[in-house]
């Protein structure tokens, strides 16, 4: 399961920063034959994303 589609052994880290460069959250240890999207879609950070807790301002409209 932790060989990657490049034959090697290996761990994903999926990490959120914010402005600051302070991370904000991490997961360790995912699997390295995973994607990136299956890593996310199957993170607690999509569910915090979806229901908005943390944080993230409002987009603003494009005024171009």
């Amino acid at each position: 399961m932790y060989h990657n589609y490049q034959g090697f052994f290996s761990t994903i880290l999926l990490a959120l920063a914010d402005a600051d460069y302070k991370f904000v959250w991490a997961s360790v240890a995912e699997y390295g034959s995973a994607s990136d999207c299956q890593v996310f879609n199957e993170s607690d950070l999509r569910q915090l994303v979806e229901e908005g807790e943390l944080g993230f301002p409002d987009p603003k409209p494009d005024l171009a």
